[in-house]
């Protein structure tokens, strides 16, 4: 997934960016983003179940992701 310049990030990618920064409990992501807690497992869930990786990798392949 890429994002143009003019272009607003996603929820999904608001939260693992987040998570890339070292933010990973959801308690910390919900009052960041001002949203509840449930809000950000579910995306970090269905982002995970479209991986083909396990739980580990994913979370391991989403620190693993270079900036520009």
């Amino acid at each position: 997934m890429t994002v143009k310049s003019n272009e607003l990030l996603s929820t999904e990618l608001r939260i693992f960016a987040l998570i890339r920064l070292g933010i990973s409990d959801n308690d910390q992501i919900s009052k960041v983003l001002d949203y509840s807690i449930n809000t950000i497992y579910t995306y970090k869930t269905r982002a995970r179940n479209r991986s083909d990786l396990d739980n580990d990798a994913f979370f391991h392949a989403v620190m693993n992701i270079q900036s520009f």
